[in-house]
């Protein structure tokens, strides 16, 4: 078979990037499973700039709520086969509100960042072990599960993974809505770590290709100065 190129061309995709931080805001983060077809993981995290002052809020997978683009009702972890945004507008009429910026992780990024960061403290007030395993990818949990230990350890970015998915031992998805708080607190507060926060280009730069945003590199810069001050 003999191909014969015709005609070439170059195709530029616009994003419009929010470059401007007000003094508070809502950053919608949200997370994909292994499928790319599911949004397992919701948040709304309003930052204060003035107060110094984060907090989180999280919706269950399956919180079935008014879809303003389909003008019907869908749950958020079935609106993972589109576009964030529709998510995005969904919540923004849940809660009346503007949300500024979004977020897109996948389960690859919690990993890659947990480990970047030298593993990540986890308290639980109970002792079990995860339904699903340590395997990143697979859905057939049959590997390795995380023993989680009452009280605080430390764990490793598959590890966390397993014990952030967890929603079949104890409380269902309230208690992984709880988990998955508890980690992303837990993050945030090991990156204020002056020394994480001063190589912070390089923690990105592991992270590269690990998640989507609309976050200017500005605004980025603007919250490592905050934490760095207002630790």
């Amino acid at each position: 078979v003999v191909y014969r190129i015709i005609y070439e061309f170059d195709v530029t995709d616009k994003i419009k990037i929010n470059a401007e931080l007000p003094d508070a805001y809502n950053v919608y983060i949200n997370g994909m499973d292994y499928s790319g077809n599911r949004r397992d993981f919701n948040m709304i995290a309003t930052i204060n700039t003035k107060t110094h002052k984060i907090v989180l809020t999280t919706m269950p997978r399956d919180y079935y709520i008014y879809v303003p683009a389909y003008d019907l009702n869908d749950s958020l972890t079935a609106l993972g086969a589109v576009d964030s945004e529709i998510s995005k507008e969904a919540l923004e009429q849940l809660f009346g509100i503007k949300i500024d910026f979004t977020l897109n992780l996948y389960t690859e990024s919690l990993v890659k960042l947990v480990d970047t960061i030298g593993g990540l403290e986890f308290c639980s007030k109970n002792s079990y072990y995860t339904t699903h395993e340590t395997t990143i990818g697979s859905y057939e949990d049959e590997g390795e599960k995380v023993y989680v230990s009452k009280g605080c350890k430390t764990y490793n970015g598959s590890e966390i993974l397993a014990i952030a998915r967890e929603r079949l031992r104890i409380q269902k998805d309230i208690k992984r809505e709880d988990n998955d708080r508890q980690i992303t607190i837990n993050i945030i507060k090991k990156i204020a770590n002056v020394d994480t926060l001063m190589n912070y280009n390089s923690l990105l730069n592991s992270l590269d290709g690990l998640y989507t945003s609309n976050i200017n590199k500005s605004v980025i810069t603007n919250l490592i100065q905050q934490a760095i001050e207002h630790p």
